[in-house]
Parts: structure tokens; sequence; C-alpha cells
């Protein structure tokens, strides 16, 4: 039980460094290391809805609305009460939210 418990301490702690990574690499705007990163954390613990609304946020900022939309739904699934991510998911829904690549087009952004 101990061994049992402490492999999955590492994990967590695993995935929490990839998480660290991933925001620090998307506030410097390097989407794509930190969608490695999310993809890292996901791979070691599926069922944290943390990191799905991250990548969400990911894809929206590569402006692929489709796979973060996808991704902030998989989060609200595993966790119901994710109010910032309801709103987002609303604001998509009633087109307040468009891809980046629609709102560098009409320059937006």
């Amino acid at each position: 039980f101990h061994l049992k418990e402490r492999a999955n301490q590492a994990i967590t702690n695993r995935v929490a460094r990839h998480l660290t990574r991933c925001l620090r690499y998307f506030y410097q705007e390097e989407y794509r290391d930190a969608l490695v990163e999310i993809d890292k954390a996901i791979d070691l613990n599926p069922n944290i809805a943390l990191a799905y609304a991250r990548r969400g946020s990911i894809y929206y900022k590569l402006g692929d609305l489709q796979r973060a939309t996808m991704n902030w739904n998989i989060a609200l699934k595993l966790d119901p009460e994710y109010d910032e991510v309801r709103k987002v998911l609303e604001a998509v829904h009633d087109k307040r939210l468009e891809s980046q690549t629609n709102l560098n087009e009409s320059g937006g952004m």
C-alpha cells in the first residue's frame, strides 16, 4: 500500500510540473510548447479538468475553436462545477467568443 501511494504521489508531482511548465509557455505565447507539456500531463492523468481547460485555451490561442471547445467540454464533464469553463462555453455558444483566426482576420487582435 505504501509503495502504491508513493508511486501515485510521484505521478501527481510529474503532472504538476507539466501543468506549471505549460502555464509558463502559455504566458510566453509559446503555444506549441505549452501543448506538448499539457499533453504530457494528460497522458499521466487523464482525469484532471484543469488540464483540459488549459488545453482548450491553448487551442483557442492557436485559432482552433473546434478543438478548444471539445477540450473545454471534457473539462466541464470532469468537473461540472467548473464555472469559468462553463462561462467560456456559453460565450462560444452565444458567438461572443470567436476563434483567434477570425479575430485576427477581422483586425480584432
